[in-house]
């Protein structure tokens, strides 16, 4: 009897260990996304993106299947554009330029891994607090929303998150250049020209 259940135990334990596994790079088995060992490389190299794109792709009327995680991490200061899917190294290209002044200060705090595929609109006023702005637009059945971060006062930079049929789709994070920036990014481009 004994051996009966220590042998259900291991069998437990292992089928857990199978689903976390599987469940690694989805995010929806926890509060966060697990980094993989691509992007756990970069930020070590690089630290965390100065900017990101985060978008989710469902496969169209495959309700059941995992969504899709594609990343876009901007280095400003390294001229660096880096794109993950599902959390695997997919490629990198330049910038094309290096602004080093101006990505020194004003970059996101807010680090890709706080985002998850199965956050809802109550997860992210829960984390983020109310948006500055909520737009809402009905296509045929379905619902988009958008949930708009903008105030400085805020610390993380600006963020846009896009939710469709109330389960997170999207999520820009950066900066945007206000109009106070607009010397400091006059001077900082000028210095550049010959």
């Amino acid at each position: 009897m004994i051996t009966r259940f220590a042998g259900i135990q291991v069998l437990l334990a292992a089928t857990l260990f199978l689903l976390l596994q599987g469940l690694s790079y989805g995010g929806a088995a926890g509060n966060s996304w697990k980094l993989s060992s691509s992007q756990r490389q970069y930020i070590k190299t690089y630290g965390s993106p100065q900017q990101f794109i985060l978008l989710y792709d469902l496969p169209e009327g495959n309700v059941s299947a995992a969504p899709r995680r594609i990343e876009s991490w901007i280095y400003l200061s390294a001229a660096r554009f880096v794109l993950f899917d599902n959390g695997f190294f997919s490629e990198e290209q330049p910038t094309g330029v290096k602004v080093p002044k101006l990505s020194e200060a004003p970059h996101t705090r807010l680090k890709p891994e706080r985002f998850h595929s199965s956050m809802t609109q109550k997860d992210i006023i829960r984390t983020f607090g109310k948006p500055d702005t909520t737009e809402t637009a009905a296509f045929g059945s379905h619902t988009y929303t958008i949930l708009r971060y903008l105030s400085k006062a805020r610390k993380p930079g600006v963020l846009n998150i896009s939710l469709y049929d109330g389960k997170l789709a999207g999520v820009v994070a950066g900066f945007a250049i206000q109009p106070a920036d607009m010397d400091t990014l006059r001077k900082d481009l000028q210095g550049r020209m010959p």
